[in-house]
């Protein structure tokens, strides 16, 4: 994740897997987090980890690690919102195959319907 998600997130570092920040301020460490500063440097070191990978933001991350994911999970919110300033990036689907749809109507823990998708890579 970036800098600006990790700092978003409530729960510092998030419980029960490893966090990588990537960032390119040189100053910034939190313990229990493993900081790097290039995608070079990530994919070199966590290429033989023995679970998935999950890259949760921002947009300029997922940009850089789309070309190497085989999967997305994409939450599509039924609203359009005014005050957004950042988008998950552009995909282009004709590479990948809708695997699994699940779509949430509005209920009382949720204030706006959604579906979750998972997209995987075409081969």
């Amino acid at each position: 994740m970036g800098r600006k998600t990790f700092e978003s997130l409530p729960v510092k570092p998030l419980k029960n897997r490893i966090n990588v920040v990537l960032t390119n301020d040189e100053s910034f460490e939190y313990e229990g987090v493993f900081v790097e500063h290039s995608l070079e440097d990530v994919l070199i070191k966590y290429k033989n980890l023995q679970k998935d990978v999950f890259i949760i933001g921002g947009s300029s991350i997922y940009k850089q690690f789309m070309p190497y994911a085989d999967m997305v999970y994409l939450t599509e919110i039924d609203y359009r919102f005014s005050d957004v300033d950042v988008y998950f990036p552009e995909i282009e689907m004709s590479g990948w195959i809708l695997d699994l749809e699940i779509h949430h109507p509005k209920d009382d823990k949720h204030d706006y319907p959604f579906s979750i998708k998972t997209y995987k890579r075409k081969r």
